[in-house]
């Protein structure tokens, strides 16, 4: 059975996420931003860790809305290349992306796995992806910023493929990258 850790805006409800840890990297962040909000900032981004084909990625957790388990989608019709097709996520309809292409990951879209709905877009994307793993801080210093994707360093000492959200959606939209 799954656990919910819903913390300001974003809500996380995947069997076997690491849920305390979550909610305490989130509790230290609200402590810093309460202390010293523009010290908290330099300290860093926290990142939701995701895996997609085998390889590790991160987005940051600012721009997710939720993260579920993803279940049934309806096939689309004529559907642009990664539009793979519609999922009911607390009752509204999202577009599911597959991403393994536009991030250069040999992976086969299966009907199974974890959903990332992202903020902001209309309409409401969410990204496929095969296992949402947990969050991590990353340091100011390591987040390099212009491209698709950057390889970056996480406090844990793992290497991660950071996304660029804004950047996605763009490659993800009308004439986009898919």
């Amino acid at each position: 059975m799954s656990e919910l850790l819903s913390a300001g805006d974003i809500q996380i409800d995947v069997e076997g996420f690491d849920l305390a840890s979550a909610a305490a990297i989130l509790a230290e962040r609200g402590r810093q931003m309460r202390a010293a909000p523009v010290a908290a900032e330099a300290a860093g981004t926290i990142v939701l860790r995701w895996h997609l084909g085998g390889e590790s990625f991160a987005l940051p957790l600012a721009d997710i809305a939720q993260v579920v388990p993803l279940r049934r989608l309806t096939p689309v019709p004529g559907a642009p290349p990664g539009l793979i097709g519609l999922a009911s996520v607390r009752r509204r309809v999202v577009n599911v992306m597959d991403v393994a292409g536009l991030l250069g990951v040999d992976a086969d879209p299966r009907d199974e796995g974890h959903l990332l709905v992202l903020k902001g877009p209309a309409p409401r994307l969410a990204v496929r992806v095969d296992r949402a793993e947990g969050v991590e801080m990353l340091d100011a210093e390591s987040i390099p910023g212009g491209a698709l994707t950057a390889q970056v360093t996480g406090r844990t000492g793992g290497r991660l493929t950071l996304v660029d959200t804004a950047r996605l959606i763009e490659a993800l939209g009308p004439g986009g990258g898919q």
